[in-house]
């Protein structure tokens, strides 16, 4: 597998050059989002497995017969055939993943979550039991809402709610510190008085309520800095901003196809 990582890299370093992409490239940078994929990727099985499909994707069969020398782009119908088939699979993964993902976590902060969960007694119980975890404070800024409380909001959405929700605040666990996070933001004009700060997550003295999970917070800095590194996250706010307004643009800058299939995939993945 380190032969076909090691292909995939210069693959990519290939077409990361500026002189190797195409105008399509602009909205967002496609190739550095499928090299972030990767490098987001923790477990050297998820990689090998993202390797798979990338390579399938190309229509290049990882088995006991693969050889990365046949790929030759030194022949421009190569070239061509091998950037198009990355920015399809980028494509696919905007689509089909980060759109709906950004979509999804948007409406989850505008509306109640077991509106599409349809589990609000759950949901209740969780927030209840992390208001108690977290002593009622906001884990960011450690305020403390009588107000919000009373509301029986979640604690890590008491303050910095939609910038979490959106992937734009993220956590970095620090090394050799249990619970403990550098808590920052990709725009310092928003929450800049607060962020960056570190945090050690509070525990209950009985341990009966477990803190957030370690593993989801280390996904979400990763989809986090994938979005931002890409501007995939700028496209996609975008894209949300013309959906809220309901408009098309005459200059057809509004993406209607996507907003169509974004709504068709939300009516589908409620229907299932």
């Amino acid at each position: 597998m380190r032969h076909t990582a090691r292909k995939f890299v210069e693959l990519i370093d290939y077409f990361d050059q500026g002189n190797n992409q195409k105008p399509r490239d602009k909205r967002y940078n496609r190739i550095k989002l499928v090299r972030l994929m990767y490098e987001y990727t923790y477990t050297e099985e998820s990689k090998g497995n993202f390797l798979c499909v990338f390579f399938e994707s190309a229509g290049t069969l990882l088995d006991d017969n693969f050889n990365s020398h046949l790929i030759d782009l030194s022949n421009p119908n190569t070239e061509a055939v091998i950037r198009d088939s990355i920015y399809n699979f980028a494509d696919d993964l905007f689509k089909n993943f980060f759109l709906l993902l950004l979509y999804l976590a948007v409406l989850s902060i505008l509306q109640e979550p077991y509106t599409f969960l349809s589990t609000p007694d759950r949901i209740a119980a969780l927030r209840g039991a992390c208001l108690i975890r977290d002593h009622h404070r906001c884990i960011i800024t450690r305020l403390f809402d009588s107000k919000e409380a009373e509301k029986r909001i979640n604690s890590i959405k008491l303050q910095g709610i939609v910038w979490f929700g959106n992937f734009k605040v993220f956590f970095e666990p620090v090394e050799q510190q249990a619970y403990t996070y550098c808590i920052d933001i990709f725009s310092p004009m928003i929450l800049g008085d607060v962020l960056p700060v570190m945090r050690t997550l509070y525990l209950t003295e009985s341990r009966t309520i477990d803190p957030p999970s370690p593993c989801l917070l280390a996904i979400h800095n990763a989809i986090a800095h994938i979005l931002h590194l890409s501007v995939a996250g700028v496209y996609i706010d975008k894209i949300l901003r013309d959906l809220e307004d309901q408009s098309v643009r005459e200059d057809g800058l509004s993406e209607l196809d996507l907003l169509v299939k974004l709504k068709l995939q939300l009516q589908g993945w409620l229907a299932g």
